[in-house]
């Protein structure tokens, strides 16, 4: 039996290894460890840009805040960014967008920006623009590769481009590769964008454009548990972001059903861990939202006595007895019963979640 377990994938043996040389109390302290990474990992990224350029729409954006939010950034014309404005994302509060000062105007010199923003404080920088690079944006992604900070820049307003190009007869397609046409015409003379990747989205319309891209592009620049904490924050903006999620949490599973099972006692089972697992499971694939609650056609619509409907359900599926002579026989079974629960419980909450993807694009 232990060893039947054991063949299925290093993180199991690496688990069970440790209940072995290590005990109980050890590894249940790494996989708390494990479990919880995640949301002590502060992830602060600067969003920088010229003024108008929309970089507190997209911070609205991709927290997934709207104007009645508490939060919001106050979106306007002109120079309304004056100092560093910080914006902590509503689900996470150890992932912070700061919107910069709007660089190159009369206001905001490039010396007054250096002297408002420690560039290094942070993890990567996304230069907002419209149309396209400027030779200010050239001048700060210059500061920032002599400092190895990662960069990208973000074009904004792909919706408003789309409308103006039906106008004129083209469609998404033929618009996507003007633009790109026109920015690599305007930038041939800025060496140092050569290697830059640029991603052009919509914040009005985040499941249009390169949103996959850009949080792609953030999961290799920052470390795997930073990326983790931003891709189970950030809105399911488009199906492949939710497959991302999904994988990300089917890949965590075992150190949670191990913790759970490393924690129940044979007269007091603690569902702790597995509540919080499955509220988390709403959460990040937004299925805990008031907007869900109006999606036709889901299997599952969250609330709190829901959750523990699902966690009491899986308590009546688990083995009636327990081999206390042999703690490792009754880990692996509750290990086998919560693996196949929680892994059909995520698969329902993915096709939930595209569902409610697939809503959202037909009537917004």
């Amino acid at each position: 039996m232990f060893m039947e377990v054991e063949s299925k994938g290093n993180i199991i043996n690496d688990i069970l290894n440790r209940l072995k040389t290590h005990g109980v109390i050890a590894t249940r302290q790494y996989l708390t460890e494990q479990v919880t990474k995640w949301k002590r990992a502060k992830v602060k990224i600067a969003v920088a840009g010229q003024s108008t350029a929309g970089k507190s729409a997209f911070i609205n954006a991709v927290r997934g805040v709207v104007y009645t939010d508490e939060g919001y950034a106050e979106e306007g014309f002109g120079n309304t960014t004056l100092d560093i404005r910080t914006y902590v994302h509503p689900k996470n509060k150890q992932i912070i967008y700061c919107d910069l000062p709007g660089y190159g105007t009369s206001t905001i010199t490039r010396d007054i920006f250096f002297g408002k923003v420690n560039i290094t404080e942070y993890d990567m920088f996304l230069i907002i623009f419209t149309s396209v690079p400027t030779t200010d944006d050239e001048w700060l992604v210059r500061k920032l590769q002599e400092n190895k900070i990662p960069v990208c820049f973000v074009r904004t307003k792909l919706d408003q481009d789309i409308e103006n190009g039906k106008q004129m007869g083209k469609n998404a397609n033929t618009v996507l590769v003007d633009i790109k046409d026109r920015i690599a015409k305007e930038t041939e003379s800025m060496p140092a964008l050569k290697d830059e990747q640029i991603f052009i989205i919509s914040n009005r319309k985040p499941y249009i454009g390169d949103m996959s891209q850009l949080v792609n592009f953030m999961q290799e620049r920052v470390t795997k548990v930073k990326y983790e904490a931003i891709l189970f924050s950030i809105p399911a903006f488009t199906e492949e972001i939710i497959e991302n999620k999904y994988k990300d949490l089917l890949r965590r599973m075992p150190f949670t059903i191990f913790l759970h099972a490393l924690k129940v006692h044979p007269f007091s089972p603690d569902e702790t861990t597995i509540i919080d697992e499955i509220r988390m499971y709403f959460r990040v694939f937004e299925l805990d939202t008031d907007y869900a609650t109006d999606v036709p056609g889901l299997k599952h619509y969250f609330d709190e006595l829901y959750v523990h409907k699902l966690t009491y359900d899986l308590v009546t599926k688990m083995p009636s007895f327990v081999v206390q002579m042999i703690p490792i026989y009754s880990t692996i079974q509750t290990y086998k019963v919560c693996k196949k629960y929680l892994t059909n419980l995520l698969d329902e909450l993915k096709i939930d979640a595209n569902t409610m993807y697939m809503h959202i694009t037909k009537n917004v």
